[in-house]
């Protein structure tokens, strides 16, 4: 299945109000993408603001949480860079590079500057995919899960 740029679009409007309005819709979208072989990347797509922050009582949840990572490496195939160069470029080694496209080490908000710069985008996506990240993170934990029922109970006895 290949789709064209004017069929994603198409695809998008069908899906959402606005365009990436969820970001879970679209790392789906990226990796549906991916899966088909688009050639695709953020920053030919131009939505600085795609990465909304979620909260866990959204009703579109994903089962896993996407690192940041992976969509780094995406980028990074998009535009033909390789890891060695890009690590040169923000001054990490190509090992704490590979760990972070594998999800092996987290995104700090000071890598999240670096990435940006380097690839000429908005600092709020990488911040956004980092801290929703963390977020579905600890939301898939049975143990958030756990407490967050609890607390809902908590309130409902209280009103």
């Amino acid at each position: 299945m290949n789709y064209s740029g004017d069929q994603i679009s198409i695809i998008l409007k069908a899906k959402t109000n606005h365009p990436f309005n969820n970001i879970h819709f679209f790392v789906n979208f990226l990796f549906l993408c991916k899966r088909e072989k688009c050639q695709l990347s953020l920053t030919t797509l131009n939505y600085s603001r795609f990465a909304m922050p979620l909260l866990p009582n959204t009703p579109l949840f994903p089962s896993e949480a996407v690192h940041p990572g992976e969509i780094l490496a995406d980028e990074l195939d998009t535009r033909d860079i390789s890891q060695l160069d890009f690590a040169k470029i923000i001054g990490i080694s190509k090992t704490q590079l590979n760990e972070l496209i594998k999800g092996k080490r987290d995104f700090s908000s000071e890598l999240c500057l670096f990435v940006a710069k380097a690839l000429d985008m908005d600092t709020e996506i990488w911040l956004n995919l980092k801290n929703n990240y963390e977020l579905e993170k600890a939301f898939l934990s049975g143990k958030t899960k756990k407490r967050l029922q609890e607390i809902d109970n908590r309130i409902k006895l209280r009103n």
